[in-house]
């Protein structure tokens, strides 16, 4: 397996542009544009990623091919947030600190400031994707908004110096000298303690395991003051996304209550990672510096801030903006500030399926909050498109703060069918017209951002790592865009010749799939990757994506690219329920999982064998989280059509999966479907609702499985927790299956740990040519 792991190694390699930042040109009488990108790498070795940044100039906005860059990056240092002003000028790194967080304020080509944040103000800064995009600038630059945890509200105590010898004092006869010899002798010297438990306290589940709430909190740059923003304590809330205001006066900002509003049959806090179904909102938080306190006060306020303590006021009013909603999420404001823009899932949160179809919102905005007022939908939820092909919907989550190409037009990236293109939305009509191609197999589009007119964007297809595309904004009423690669960027494969020829090699193509059960006019779609260089129909790997409320995007993904080279094809499966298709799609598929998708995963294979690329005979199944799910269910139900399958976190019995995962409501919605799962979701499910789980479940039909299993488990995983898959394994076991099992002990659900993708990935590219003839 020397050069598979040679592959994967060159492969991982490549760095992967995962952000642009653009601001004004810092060069005089220039409308340029500075671009900075950041690309993290794989350091296999050190089982982390590098964080590398490039920097790109563009001196003329009109002439986006004509770039300046070194091409050489810099790597940065490790940091929980960077965040660079709007002006370039200014920026704010934080640091993880052993006695909290370290803040460092840097200006004028210099630090100017470096603080340490208690931890009795606040816990570490959250800077993941989800409850925070980074730290957000007021107009003058002097207040910045981030997010955190907020502080334990209990101390914990320290056990073992109780004794009476640990408290005595020296006699009174003994002199001031003695008795401070005494003391510090008594420091130097005493029982040995040890740290107390606090009572323990819910957390939003996979990926945020003993994590407190996220809350707000500001820094002064004027006083170097460092407090929660006020009116937020001692809500039953998290917060985070947060805006200011156009006149800086406040902030928007999201609330996600702790109990789920949408599921009155449980009091827990349920799993928030890639759960659009939680009920949120948008409030306005007025802001208030600290209090100007008295002389003698400010000694004790100087005092109560080196504990990491400052002074609040808990009597703001934070004021519900969309109280109409159960949900909206990632606020901006349109650049003339009259308009706030916001996503809602209300689709996921009204029905309970964990992701469906986006609406984009505008609310009218006239400096002052008003709860009165009713957001206006500017891209309703699509149920299904006008036309074959035709616009499905909006697939986006979130609103990018740099989206707004004019006040009256936002570029947003949405999926389409089986990829991600970026649109442009009139927010008075409600018009949407794709700006990047709609040719699934060129690759999928992420807007990155817009400044002065330049549009950046990263491109990802099957045969290409992302790459940063340039355009103008075309005038007038034309929509006619010209997208230019930034040269310098293009990751130079000399010295990696077998991922040279990897990429060079894939063909990719975009299935149409008919459906042979069920709603069979609901589209499936089926992205094909298999090599140019194959001599007639290839083996196939059938690949169905988790969720099952996700899609699989034609882009770049390193194990397809790994497994097409390797001489199998892919045929990874768009089924009902995915995104990217129009709401009825995604409805159709709860209370039908184990049937409708699982018969659709069958029919692209057909389809793929009937286009000649894949080969019947010579067949596996690879699947994580609810693909493992079907990976169970497809080796189980057709167990004549598949030589092997490779699991990663599956879903094998819902019955006991329910009782030890973050999202029991998922058990519940995807097992019944919404209306029936959502009446009966209940912390205490019934001897009914258990059998009918069982009965949904890939172990209903272990009895007929007979070809080897592989299974690759996270031992953190809390959403499809460990139990499940072992649980199977031990029955196939029992049955005289072939199995084999990894298990990464520091993983999640998502398996995406560095070393733990090299060895996933490794060992089932040879555990598919142990049982698949590649010949």
């Amino acid at each position: 397996m020397d050069s598979e792991a040679a592959l994967i190694e060159q492969l991982t390699s490549i760095p992967q542009i995962s952000k642009a930042i653009l601001r004004p040109s810092r060069l005089p009488n220039t409308k340029g544009v500075d671009i900075t990108v950041l690309a993290p790498q794989h350091n296999l070795p050190a089982n982390s990623k590098r964080q590398l940044q490039y920097t790109v100039l563009v001196p003329d906005t009109l002439q986006p091919g004509q770039v300046l860059s070194s091409g050489i990056p810099t790597e940065l240092q490790s940091s929980v947030l960077n965040s660079l002003a709007p002006s370039g000028q200014r920026a704010l790194i934080a640091k993880s600190h052993s006695d909290g967080v370290l803040l460092e304020f840097w200006a004028h080509n210099r630090l100017v400031k470096e603080l340490q944040v208690s931890k009795t103000l606040h816990g570490p800064i959250i800077n993941d994707g989800w409850f925070s995009r980074g730290a957000v600038w007021n107009l003058n630059e002097d207040i910045i908004v981030y997010v955190a945890e907020a502080s334990a509200e209990e101390q914990t105590p320290k056990f073992g110096n109780s004794s009476s010898f640990n408290s005595s004092t020296p006699s009174s006869g003994g002199s001031s000298n003695a008795a401070s010899a005494g003391n510090n002798n008594a420091a130097l010297a005493a029982p040995r303690t040890w740290q107390g438990v606090s009572a323990a306290i819910e957390d939003w589940g996979e990926l945020n395991t003993g994590k407190r709430p996220p809350s707000l909190y500001a820094l002064n740059t004027k006083t170097w003051q460092v407090h929660q923003l006020a009116g937020l304590a001692g809500l039953e809330a998290s917060w985070g996304q947060p805006v200011w205001t156009p006149d800086g006066k406040g902030l928007v900002a999201v609330q996600w209550p702790h109990k789920a509003l949408n599921f009155p049959g449980t009091a827990r806090r349920l799993g928030i990672v890639h759960c659009y179904n939680r009920p949120c909102g948008l409030y306005y938080i007025p802001y208030k510096p600290s209090a100007i306190a008295s002389s003698t006060e400010q000694q004790q306020q100087q005092s109560a801030v080196a504990e990491g303590k400052e002074r609040q006021h808990n009597d703001t009013e934070v004021v519900q903006l969309t109280a109409g909603l159960l949900s909206a999420l990632s606020p901006i404001f349109s650049p003339e500030g009259n308009q706030l823009l916001f996503v809602s899932q209300e689709a996921a949160a009204s029905s309970g399926v964990h992701a469906a179809t986006s609406a984009l919102y505008s609310l009218q905005w006239s400096g002052q909050p008003d709860a009165i007022a009713k957001p206006r939908a500017v891209i309703p939820v699509v149920q299904q498109p006008s036309t074959p092909g035709g616009f499905p919907g909006l697939y986006a989550f979130t609103i990018h703060e740099q989206g707004c190409l004019e006040n009256d037009t936002l570029l947003i990236t949405s999926q389409w069918n089986s990829h991600n293109v970026i649109l442009s939305v009139g927010l008075k009509d409600g018009k949407v017209e794709p700006v990047t191609p709609l040719d699934a197999s060129k690759g999928s589009w992420t807007l990155q951002g817009v400044c002065n007119g330049l549009v950046a964007a990263t491109l990802s297809a099957p045969n290409q790592p992302p790459q940063l595309m340039l355009a103008t904004a075309p005038s007038g009423s034309s929509n006619s865009w010209h997208w230019q690669p930034v040269e310098p960027l293009q990751p130079d494969l000399e010295l990696l010749p077998e991922a040279a020829a990897a990429l060079a090699g894939v063909h990719c193509e975009v299935l149409e799939v008919m459906a042979t059960v069920g709603d069979t006019d609901i589209p499936v779609q089926a992205i094909i990757q298999v090599s140019k260089h194959r001599k007639g129909p290839a083996p196939a790997v059938v690949v169905p994506h988790g969720g099952p409320h996700t899609a699989i995007p034609a882009n770049y993904y390193m194990p397809f690219t790994l497994l097409s080279a390797l001489g199998y094809c892919i045929v990874a499966v768009n089924y009902r329920g995915s995104l990217g298709f129009g709401e009825a799609s995604v409805q159709s598929l709860p209370g039908n999982i184990g049937r409708n998708d699982v018969e659709d995963c069958m029919a692209a294979l057909d389809a793929a064998v009937a286009a000649g690329y894949a080969d019947k005979s010579q067949a596996a199944v690879v699947g994580g989280s609810h693909g493992g799910f079907l990976s169970g269910h497809l080796m189980g139900q057709y167990p004549d059509r598949f030589k092997c399958a490779g699991l990663r976190n599956p879903v094998l019995n819902i019955a006991l999966m329910v009782g030890v995962t973050d999202i029991p409501d998922w058990c519940y919605i995807e097992a019944y479907g919404t209306e029936e799962g959502g009446k009966r979701f209940s912390a205490e499910p019934s001897s009914e609702d258990m059998s009918h789980f069982w009965s949904m479940s890939p172990i209903k039909h272990i009895g007929n499985v007979s070809s080897p299993m592989m299974f690759m488990l996270g031992a953190k995983d809390r959403r499809v927790p460990l139990d499940d898959g072992w649980r199977y394994v031990d029955a196939l076991k029992s049955r005289g299956v072939k199995t084999r099992v990894l298990v990464f002990p520091e993983d999640s659900h998502a398996l995406d740990k560095p070393q733990t993708e090299f060895e996933q990935w490794l060992n089932l590219a040879w555990w598919l040519k142990q049982h698949i003839n590649t010949a």
